[in-house]
């Protein structure tokens, strides 16, 4: 009898033991969280950001390019000016996000925050952590998340860990091995490359492997349905050939008829969705369909769209910039749409560019506005169907232009708005927002926000 007793007894204690590493497993993510939210921030703002430095972003952008197509060994060299720029862009873009770098002889630190919303458990998560100069690849300092610490060491295993399982076949370690040497001056880095074929047939290697993800998930809708609104514009061109300049607003307005057809039988804001996303690769940019899927199959895909005379305010550029905004806001958050277009703008006033215009960013912003109308499940969406179906007045939806500043140079922008927090410039927002918030595609929701 004694060895069954021992038997059950340890039979019980087993079931107690499992029970125990499945709860704790179970409230693992929860402990976790305790010691990566933080009740203050590291980093508490980012430098405003200026013309020069959005230029600066574009040019360490164009560095990174660069590095990937080169043919032999290469480098890339940031200062921490630069690195500091891209934080402004980001944070433009995340507003809840601010953070900083220095870089010194003896390595880059960083630090990031990330504001949550109002929680029990803290309000921030930060990050600590960066980079030390090496001559034998990359080499991480100690890492920080909140009261979560890890070694270099091990920062740099579980970052190839998650490499080799997106790149599959421990590729991982390939592409961090790209970068053979770190060097670190006074407020500069230079990252040593080596020959980088094998790190661009793995880059296109994940490029496939996002394009299955996104085939299967389709996070922006269901290309076959874009494709019923992109064969709809064909077939309003086929119809009626473009041979005189034409609002945008001609198309919009039968799109959206076909989506209030549609939405009988379906949801408004998936069925908006769908139209805008059409009219963005069928005005703006083909290659959008890296987003959605393919669209233009079929006979689709050798039709060639009318595009030259199509406006908004009599301006072919501000209905590319409506139309490709509105699809960013689909594509992203708010926030991120409008950093894209703030940084083009900045750029535009930069030396070459057609220089800072307000006009632009009013499309920007209009597009914006427009997509979130238009994908706004509690109303908006079904509202914005009954503004726009059948109407061609584009009035409705886009604002007038008069008297906003365009064409401004780099001096001349900086002289007016010193960075984009300054009073000046947010009064130009300012000025934007209402005139977009009036129309009557919109004013009926901005009213019910107030109320």
């Amino acid at each position: 009898m004694l060895g069954w007793e021992v038997v059950i007894a340890v039979g019980k204690f087993l079931k107690r033991l499992l029970w125990l590493l499945l709860l704790g497993l179970l409230l693992l993510p929860v402990v976790a969280l305790f010691w990566v939210i933080e009740d203050q921030p590291v980093s508490r703002q980012v430098s405003p950001l200026r013309v020069a430095d959005a230029h600066q972003v574009h040019a360490l952008a164009h560095q990174f390019s660069h590095a990937l197509s080169a043919q032999r060994a290469t480098t890339i060299t940031a200062n921490e000016h630069e690195l500091n720029s891209l934080m402004a862009w980001l944070a433009r873009g995340i507003p809840r996000l601010s953070g900083q770098a220095n870089i010194t002889p003896a390595g880059l630190n960083a630090v990031l925050t990330l504001s949550l919303p109002s929680n029990f458990l803290g309000n921030y998560v930060n990050l600590r952590g960066g980079l030390k100069p090496s001559a034998t690849g990359l080499q991480f300092t100690r890492i920080a998340l909140g009261q979560l610490e890890l070694s270099g060491d091990i920062t740099l295993f579980l970052l190839r860990s998650i490499l080799n399982v997106v790149l599959g076949d421990g590729q991982g370690a390939t592409l961090l091995g790209a970068v053979r040497g770190v060097v670190f001056r006074e407020k500069e880095m230079t990252l040593y490359l080596r020959s980088t074929p094998e790190v661009k047939a793995q880059l296109a290697q994940l490029a496939g492997r996002l394009k299955q993800i996104r085939d299967r998930v389709a996070l922006f809708g269901d290309p076959d349905i874009i494709r019923i609104y992109y064969a709809k514009l064909a077939e309003i061109q086929q119809r009626n050939p473009v041979r005189e300049p034409v609002s945008l607003a001609q198309y919009i307005g039968a799109l959206f008829q076909l989506a209030r057809e549609r939405s009988r039988i379906g949801e408004a804001a998936a069925e908006n969705q769908a139209a805008i996303l059409a009219l963005a690769i069928y005005f703006g940019d083909a290659r959008l369909e890296r987003l959605t899927g393919p669209v233009r199959t079929g006979v689709l895909r050798t039709y060639l769209p009318q595009r030259g005379r199509v406006h908004l305010a009599n301006r072919r550029d501000l209905m590319l910039h409506f139309i490709l905004s509105a699809a960013l806001k689909i594509a992203a958050d708010k926030g991120m749409a409008m950093a894209i277009g703030e940084l083009k703008e900045l750029l535009d006033a930069a030396s070459g560019g057609s220089g800072y215009s307000f006009v632009d960013l009013a499309a920007d912003r209009a597009g914006i506005r427009f997509a979130e109308q238009a994908t706004d499940p509690s109303g908006g969406a079904e509202q914005l169907q009954k503004q726009l179906a059948g109407n061609t007045d584009e009035g409705v939806f886009f604002p007038k232009i008069a008297g906003l500043p365009e064409g401004l140079t780099k001096q001349q922008f900086t002289d007016q708005f010193p960075t984009v927090e300054s009073p000046a410039y947010q009064a130009m927002v300012e000025e934007i927002d209402r005139r977009i918030g009036s129309l009557p595609a919109y004013a009926n929701r901005e009213r019910q926000k107030n109320t």
